[in-house]
């Protein structure tokens, strides 16, 4: 009994003693805009999106995400070459690892959302409030309720008053596969349809004087990884996609006009 507690009076001035460095990763900050690093917060892992367009540097956007042990993403932020200013999102977690708190603060906007999950960890309520920094006015208020059937599918009803009400059914995925929307006197439809790997395969918009069709043609390689994507609108092609990977994890997306890579920016 002795020799337990001496080990585990060792482990405990180990852990005290020992730098929390240790605990964390080191972001590699000559991969992005002083800015933006400046915006990163303690974590495990760090994760760095640089969006380039062809039209202008100024056009760049770069995105770094923070990650912890249990790989839930803490904080996102972002900068913009054009803005010259970066914001960020801090996301806030139940013990289930289910999001429930998430504050952006963008350009003296103060956004906040919340959720709660029922026993199930199926997510039942999402309230988003938006308010003035400076004032602290809220702008605009909107929720999301959730209902369930026994079979596992759903019903999601949103209340935003610059968009109207949407009705969503949820199938047992909880994904969206049909929406009513009404504003006003307004009123149209949107159903959608996915495919084997749960990824949007088709979707059609009714908006009561016109109909639009969107088909998206995914091909995947043999470790299941989606390697490009066309999207046709009535029929036309409108959009290319094409990834790349590398140990299967997504490094680049390129698409007309515009490259996305990814990259671990942990050292």
């Amino acid at each position: 009994m002795k020799k337990k507690r001496i080990f585990a009076s060792l482990l405990l001035t180990a852990l005290v003693c020992t730098p929390l460095s240790v605990f964390y990763g080191r972001l590699d900050f000559s991969a992005m805009p002083p800015e933006l690093a400046e915006k990163a917060v303690p974590a495990k892992r760090y994760v760095l999106t640089t969006m380039q367009y062809e039209t202008s540097e100024l056009d760049t956007i770069w995105k770094l995400e923070c990650y912890d042990w249990d790989d839930r993403l803490l904080r996102n932020a972002t900068y913009t070459a054009a803005a010259g200013e970066a914001y960020y999102a801090d996301c806030e977690y139940d013990r289930s690892g289910n999001l429930i708190y998430l504050l952006t603060l963008l350009d003296g906007w103060r956004m906040e959302e919340t959720y709660t999950y029922d026993a199930q960890n199926r997510p039942m309520s999402r309230i988003m409030t938006n308010r003035k920094v400076d004032s602290g006015e809220i702008i605009q208020n909107s929720t999301v309720e959730y209902t369930y059937n026994p079979d596992g599918t759903g019903q999601a009803v949103s209340d935003v008053p610059s968009i109207g009400k949407e009705i969503s059914e949820l199938d047992q995925e909880g994904r969206v596969v049909f929406k009513t929307t009404e504003l006003g006197d307004r009123r149209w439809t949107a159903q959608y349809a996915y495919d084997h790997n749960g990824e949007l395969r088709y979707s059609r918009v009714d908006t009561g004087e016109d109909v639009s069709e969107n088909e998206f043609r995914r091909t995947y390689d043999e470790d299941g990884n989606c390697i490009a994507c066309d999207t046709y609108q009535n029929g036309v092609q409108v959009e290319w996609e094409t990834m790349r990977y590398e140990n299967g994890v997504l490094r680049e997306r390129q698409t007309d006009g515009l490259t996305i890579t990814y990259q671990d920016v942990t050292r």
